[in-house]
């Protein structure tokens, strides 16, 4: 909440600034935002205007500009620090034996979608031959509440850690849900497949293997 101007500064008006050039030189593009995007934090409300603009210059001047939603992106080389995610501040915290620490009462659900995926979702949006005047949502369409994913984590990285709860950080829901329309999809052929056991599993493996525990 204490970088309003700064989240506008790099987000809304470095957007701009990148369409702008899209629009002088006739090039094509490719946004990426997030899922989360009802979330009352600077960044979720300028990733929000990001898209709006986004899709407003695709229209309006008639450019080839596409626009990505990663939905709960994880895997390796995520990083721990200093913005908390959940997969990598879980996983960390487990390996060590540490307490997990849930916001709310981790009934909030995730669409959570492997790195790779978001990767071929991006790559084939590239690659695809015409424009695309909706959100592309790279997401699974599976829903997962936090609970569910701390569990997973505790038992896939054999841990001894248990849940904790603190109140739900300012700006985010009670019971926020998050999750993928696989519909937007359907130009590029290609939905996430990666299961959320398998994903896991190779994220918690490299966080073994690279990260000082």
């Amino acid at each position: 909440m204490e970088n309003i101007y700064s989240a506008v500064e790099s987000n809304i008006i470095g957007t701009l600034n990148i369409l702008e050039a899209i629009k002088t030189h006739k090039k094509r593009g490719l946004i990426i935002t997030i899922g989360g995007i009802d979330w009352l934090n600077p960044y979720a409300i300028t990733k929000l205007a990001v898209e709006k603009f986004s899709l407003m210059y695709a229209i309006e001047y008639d450019l080839d500009i596409k626009v990505v939603r990663g939905l709960n992106t994880y895997g390796p080389r995520q990083k721990y620090e200093p913005v908390r995610k959940a997969v990598p501040f879980f996983t960390i915290n487990a390996l060590k034996n540490k307490p997990l620490e849930i916001y709310g009462n981790g009934r909030q659900t995730l669409d959570l979608v492997y790195v790779g995926d978001l990767v071929q979702v991006m790559l084939k949006t590239m690659e695809f031959k015409g424009k695309i005047y909706h959100i592309i949502e790279a997401g699974t369409g599976v829903k997962t509440t936090v609970n569910k994913l701390a569990k997973m984590i505790i038992q896939l990285s054999h841990s001894r850690s248990r849940l904790t709860y603190s109140p739900m950080r300012r700006g985010e829901p009670d019971h926020s849900t998050t999750i993928g329309d696989i519909n937007t999809l359907k130009e590029i052929e290609y939905i996430p497949s990666t299961s959320l056991k398998n994903g896991l599993q190779k994220t918690i493996e490299w966080y073994q293997k690279h990260y000082p525990l």
